[in-house]
């Protein structure tokens, strides 16, 4: 299946050519934020936010200790949150972090 067609099935009936775009271009700046990662970052993430395994899961499968992986994905979630903060004109407003808050 080329993109085209894959970009088809994905998109969501009710959205708008402008909502769809704004869609596209967040998925774009998430891919972005986890590119950036370090490898051993990306990886806990993706399996444990994105795939749905559970930590012990992850760890066999890094075969690397719960310890490390916990701590590796908090580290790797503090810098995607530091990373789409860049982008927040593109978040949800549930997901920007308010910049009043942020500084107290």
């Amino acid at each position: 299946m080329n993109s085209a067609a894959r970009n088809a099935d994905r998109q969501l009936p009710s959205l708008t050519p402008a909502g769809q775009l704004e869609a596209d271009e967040l998925e774009h700046a998430i891919q972005h934020c986890l590119d950036a990662l370090p490898t051993d970052f990306r990886a806990v993430v993706v399996m444990a936010d994105i795939e749905g395994l559970d930590y012990t899961e992850v760890a066999a499968a890094v075969r690397a200790p719960l310890g490390t992986v916990k701590s590796r994905l908090a580290r790797a979630r503090l810098r995607l949150r530091e990373c789409l903060q860049a982008f927040a004109e593109l978040l949800p407003a549930a997901f920007r972090l308010n910049t009043e808050e942020a500084q107290a």
